[in-house]
């Protein structure tokens, strides 16, 4: 009998991509993987995380036309350890928590660019503004056949209205806001 956690993770393969004798699903070890953001306010940097967020990950390096990257963040759990950059964070000009409660970004392709080297091509929505988008990402192999996926990106925040009223000339806040993702995966069942 197929468990409900099964059927679920079965239901999203079929929902986003075609089922693979050679793509596997990918559970995300949430102790061993973050996913940080930086950027300059008034002069000073400042760095923070993202303390909830989740990857639906299908991936085989010799069947990539069938691996899919689906992720989840959810801007209220932002956190810089700044009591007035995360009192402001959640308002409404910058990612209005209350109306928009998730950014998701879902991939239409991933290619291989190098040995370990990989784009996942695809969209981004934040607050409703749908972009398109490109990820690049490295692969390690791990032990027990996880790996360990690692990129560095950059958001123009401006590009999906966060900020815009309150700062729109970037004056305070940097208009570039770097993303570092860090994750470690097993394959499911394992």
């Amino acid at each position: 009998m197929i468990s409900v956690i099964k059927f679920v993770i079965l239901l999203v393969a079929v929902t986003f991509v075609p089922l693979s004798a050679l793509a596997n699903n990918y559970v995300v070890d949430k102790d061993k993987s973050q996913l940080t953001f930086s950027g300059v306010h008034a002069g000073n940097d400042f760095d923070g995380v993202f303390e909830e967020w989740s990857a639906d990950i299908i991936f085989d390096a010799q069947d990539l036309e069938n691996s899919a990257i689906n992720a989840t963040i959810m801007p209220k759990s932002a956190a810089t350890g700044n009591k007035m950059y995360d009192g402001t964070l959640p308002q409404k000009d910058w990612f209005d928590v209350k109306n928009h409660s998730e950014i998701t970004f879902s991939s239409s392709e991933i290619k291989a660019t190098e040995a370990g080297l990989y784009q996942a091509i695809g969209t981004i929505n934040v607050k409703e503004i749908s972009k398109p988008f490109t990820m690049d990402f490295a692969l390690d192999s791990q032990e027990n056949g996880a790996m360990k996926a690692t990129s560095e990106f950059e958001i123009n925040r401006l590009d999906f209205d966060i900020g815009k009223k309150s700062d729109p000339k970037a004056e305070w806040v940097s208009e570039i806001i770097r993303m570092k993702l860090d994750v470690i995966a097993a394959p499911q069942g394992e």
